[in-house]
């Protein structure tokens, strides 16, 4: 099911600030991460709607061998991979030998590629996209989590699985969610109600008027039957 809900005081969490097209989910640190020991840490989502897009930013990481590391995230049965080894073509033997000093972002709409900066220690703060294991190659892995509710609980994973004398620390870590555009909220503002009437009628009527009055709206939300195009059937 589908709804729109206000941001609710998280369970295990804190609610940090949102804007208008996504929401901030603060979770937990980890602060020891050490040879053999998968850590975990989750964020419980009250709101029930689908979801358009998932972006993970991790704050503070701190590691010694980037090339022993794994961190990935689970939800609704699905996994995604942020990295896994780097430099590691098999996951057997350690990788990379540069350090984790920062805070690191992953969107699968970025191009940068973590792999390639991988060599510099610390390795760069910055927005990267997810990272396919042994191969480094972007793979936008966050997406299979596209089109699933964002309610329940989301777990964020960190294991070292070979050793390397290694070990680090996360400070935190957040989850930004944007939902799928709700057909008929056609003002944006979240709900569909009453006040919807009159965007409808500038959508059907002059929708370069529209765009100039609603920018951070998609006119396809005033096609309330899904046909392709807004009309009053």
């Amino acid at each position: 099911m589908r709804k729109y809900a206000c941001l609710a005081v998280l369970v295990g969490a804190t609610a940090a600030s949102t804007k208008a097209d996504s929401f901030f989910y603060n979770g937990v640190g980890i602060p020891d991460i050490r040879w053999m020991l998968p850590m975990q840490s989750t964020i419980n989502v009250p709101d029930d709607f689908d979801v358009a897009d998932v972006n993970i930013h991790l704050l503070n990481l701190t590691h010694t061998w980037s090339g022993s590391l794994i961190i990935r995230i689970t939800h609704a049965g699905e996994t995604a991979t942020l990295f896994r080894q780097i430099g590691s073509s098999d996951g057997i033997g350690v990788g990379m030998g540069s350090d984790f000093n920062g805070n690191y972002s992953f969107d699968s709409e970025s191009t940068a590629s973590l792999w390639s900066v991988a060599a510099s220690t610390p390795i760069p703060s910055g927005t990267y996209d997810t990272s396919a294991p042994f191969t480094g190659a972007g793979n936008a892995a966050l997406n299979v989590f596209h089109g699933h509710s964002m309610q329940g609980v989301w777990t964020l994973e960190v294991q070292q699985p070979v050793s390397s004398l290694s070990q680090g620390s996360l400070a935190g870590w957040r989850l930004e969610l944007t939902p799928a555009a709700l057909a008929g909220d056609i003002n944006c503002d979240g709900t569909v109600s009453v006040s919807d009437i009159g965007g409808f009628v500038l959508a059907l009527t002059d929708p370069s008027g529209y765009a100039l009055q609603f920018p951070d709206c998609e006119i396809s939300q005033a096609d309330i039957n899904d046909d392709g195009s807004v009309t009053v059937s």
